[in-house]
């Protein structure tokens, strides 16, 4: 057995491994740490690799990433790397890759430094096992899998053995190691852990009862490719949710003027029109005294009484004015109505200094803004999501989502199609669309993979295997979710909060029951600490004509719970002098009557 025909004859379905991702990057030996005693001797093996590895790195990989690449090459018999790395991806038990995780890691990045190979490449098995393959046939290797961009190098290993197997591979994500590998001469290729493919054709059987299989590498962006018939079907019946959203009525009132005409029967004269109401009249803009405030981060002029930014003018009427105020109530049609229209209601003032733009909303509320851009980070990338043909009206907080700074999932419907769009910040030119019905879409944090929502069924998907990983249908409505890692999902229902891990065939596990005081609440956040062993559940309710924030903050370690009030809040870590480990430090804040 050599490393290019490591294959797993099976085809066996397994869930993905993404655990590495969130691993820190360190040193070889450190990586390596947790599968020595697998390996008699690794130490010299790895000094080996890092003597003669490929560095310095044309490609830009450190010495580390190099040796990386050159000790997963290297043979020594039935324990070689290589052959005890794919052994474990090939292991239904995904807990058994985890001592992997760091190396992983450090050679996932030193692949993503190479160049690209778009080719044909050759991989083979010495054993008969052409006829397994049928043409449109779509399966997985979960291993690493390496190639020779030349085929006698693969038949040199098979000798006169001739019941046999060639894959005619044609990459579009290949990497080109040779230069980095312990042979040079075989020209290696490596496919990354999960790649997919589809037969082309049926096997064509040799004269030597050898056979020869032509596959193709399945890209995500690849239209012509459907996904997961399970995904690209996918109609999730929707079940309306018990949350109880805040009295409206209670909350500051909107009115809606509509300045479309409406068609009239030709029988009745037309009415005249009653006149506006007339804009609010201001008085004369009152400017703090410049030295006797701290300057707004806008650079604007700051009300002397209020503080707030007054480099602005209202030029609409009192309803229109009415609505504005109630901006934090709006839906997707009100954003939709500001953005397309109704944002020239704001003009800046000729004297102005303050930096933004007009319509920004900033005149307003100073937090607005960062709210708003949590979702779709301000109007550049509002404007740029326009630009990849999303219906503006989709750009809403509820049919947008961005868990992270790498991704923007959009769900729209085109006609009666119902879509969901990925956009990928690295490449935000291609999105990737697929047709796909439910109620909520979060992209995970770190790679394509996307969890899906549609009243108690929840689904993980994997966009680039295009697999449905998981499923599972909760017995009670799910009213809000988010990523809280770049593996475990976090689930707030009516009694209580789960946590679902995207690896292996757990279910979600229940973490606590939420507090009585957030009886009536709209959920509207979930956190934890780095180390999710301190929870908070965040939550709005309408009470005494203002919105009151409730918290119930949660500990791992003495499963006990504490309600706040509060209406945001955030984990972060320091260090104190003298602590080896860091410290959890939690903030949390109020907005008062006054706002």
């Amino acid at each position: 057995m050599n490393r290019f025909s490591d294959i797993d004859v099976t085809l066996k379905r397994l869930p993905a491994v993404y655990g590495y991702h969130s691993e820190g990057l360190v040193s070889v030996e450190k990586a390596l740490e947790p599968i020595e005693s697998q390996i008699n001797e690794l130490k010299l093996y790895i000094k080996a690799a890092k003597k003669y590895c490929h560095f310095p790195s044309e490609d830009g990989l450190t010495r580390d990433e190099s040796a990386a690449v050159y000790i997963y090459t290297m043979e020594w018999g039935k324990t070689s790397l290589y052959h005890l790395l794919n052994k474990a991806l090939r292991d239904a038990n995904r807990q058994n890759i985890r001592i992997w995780y760091p190396y992983l890691k450090l050679f996932d990045t030193a692949l993503d430094k190479l160049p690209t190979v778009k080719d044909s490449v050759w991989r083979g098995v010495p054993l008969s096992i052409g006829k397994n393959f049928t043409k449109d046939q779509v399966f997985t290797w979960w291993t690493v899998n390496s190639c020779s961009s030349s085929v006698n190098v693969i038949k040199n290993f098979f000798g006169n053995n001739k019941s046999s197997t060639l894959f005619l591979i044609q990459t579009i994500n290949g990497k080109k190691i040779s230069g980095y590998t312990a042979y040079e001469s075989e020209d290696e290729v490596v496919l990354k852990i999960g790649t997919q493919f589809r037969v082309k054709s049926d096997p064509l059987e040799q004269s030597n009862q050898s056979h020869i299989v032509h596959l193709m590498e399945i890209d995500d962006n690849d239209d012509k490719e459907p996904l997961a018939p399970t995904m690209n079907n996918l109609k999730l019946t929707s079940t309306p949710s018990n949350q109880r959203a805040p009295n409206t009525s209670q909350l500051r009132q909107s009115t809606f003027v509509s300045h479309v005409p409406q068609p009239k029967p030709e029988s009745k004269p037309e009415p005249k029109p009653e006149p506006e109401p007339e804009p609010p009249k201001l008085k004369p803009p009152e400017f703090a005294t410049p030295g006797t405030y701290a300057e707004l981060r806008c650079k604007g002029r700051p009300c002397v009484k209020c503080q707030k930014c007054r480099d602005w003018r209202f030029r609409g009427n009192q309803d229109q004015w009415n609505w504005v105020c109630n901006h934090r109530n709006w839906d997707q049609a009100d954003w939709g109505r500001w953005y397309n229209a109704d944002k020239k209601l704001l003009k800046k003032r000729h004297s102005g200094t303050c930096f933004f733009d007009d319509g920004d909303l900033y005149y307003f509320d100073d937090g607005l803004r960062d709210e708003f851009s949590s979702f779709f980070r301000g109007r550049r990338h509002r404007d740029h999501l326009q630009n990849v043909g999303i219906n503006v009206a989709n750009i809403g907080f509820s049919s947008l989502t961005m868990e992270s700074d790498k991704f923007i999932c959009v769900r729209e419907k085109v006609n009666d199609t119902a879509f969901v769009i990925m956009i990928d910040m690295a490449d935000p030119k291609n999105p990737i669309k697929r047709p796909i019905t439910a109620d909520s879409a979060i992209m995970n944090p770190a790679s394509k993979v996307i969890a899906l929502k549609a009243g108690k069924t929840l689904q993980i998907f994997n966009i680039e295997l295009r697999t449905r990983m998981k499923t599972f249908n909760m017995a009670e409505d799910c009213i809000f979710w988010k990523w809280v890692s770049v593996n475990t999902i976090g689930i707030v229902t009516e009694t209580s909060v789960y946590h679902w891990t995207m690896e292996g065939d757990s279910q979600p596990v229940k973490m606590f029951d939420r507090h009585q005081s957030l009886q009536g609440c709209q959920i509207i956040n979930y956190r934890t600490d780095e180390s999710l062993q301190w929870l908070l559940v965040n939550g709005i309710q309408a009470q005494g004509g203002r919105v009151v924030g409730r918290m119930q903050l949660y500990s791992i370690e003495r499963k006990v719970s504490q309600p706040i009030e509060g209406h945001a809040a955030a984990f972060t870590q320091f260090k104190l002098d003298g602590n080896k480990k860091p410290s959890t430090l939690f903030s949390f804040a109020v907005r008062g009557p006054q706002g």
